[in-house]
């Protein structure tokens, strides 16, 4: 899979697989025309990215998508960190998650984090 830029929205990207749709090349510079199938919306090239530095003490995480896909975020954990969202609790140590049933729909979701380490969350909101 691919991100895809247009010549007039640099700030947004398609993802998609491409294919090689034909090429040439005549020694001074090659052309390659692609063809991209990609999903229906933009993402933006900028994610959202949330870093906390936890010190036992219980942090409120405004995570805000104003964008009209749904997202589940990467969550990466240096340290033991606990979550809460929708009445769920998840303790994570040292690594990487997708905690599947952390849906960012369009608007605001509010999280509380607590524990002792550091926590950074990403995501990619996606537009048409």
């Amino acid at each position: 899979i691919l991100n895809v830029i247009l010549d007039d929205d640099t700030s947004k990207h398609f993802k998609g697989r491409c294919k090689i749709k034909s090429w040439s090349n005549d020694k001074a510079y090659a052309t390659v025309e692609i063809e991209v199938n990609a999903d229906p919306w933009y993402y933006n090239n900028q994610p959202k990215i949330f870093s906390y530095e936890l010190n036992n003490a219980v942090v409120e995480i405004p995570l805000t998508n104003r964008g009209i896909k749904k997202v589940i975020p990467l969550i990466t954990v240096d340290g033991n960190v606990s979550i809460n969202y929708n009445g769920s609790f998840q303790a994570l140590a040292n690594g990487i998650y997708r905690l599947t049933d952390l849906i960012l729909e369009n608007g605001t979701k509010i999280i509380s984090a607590n524990g002792k380490g550091s926590l950074i969350i990403k995501y990619e909101e996606a537009t048409f």
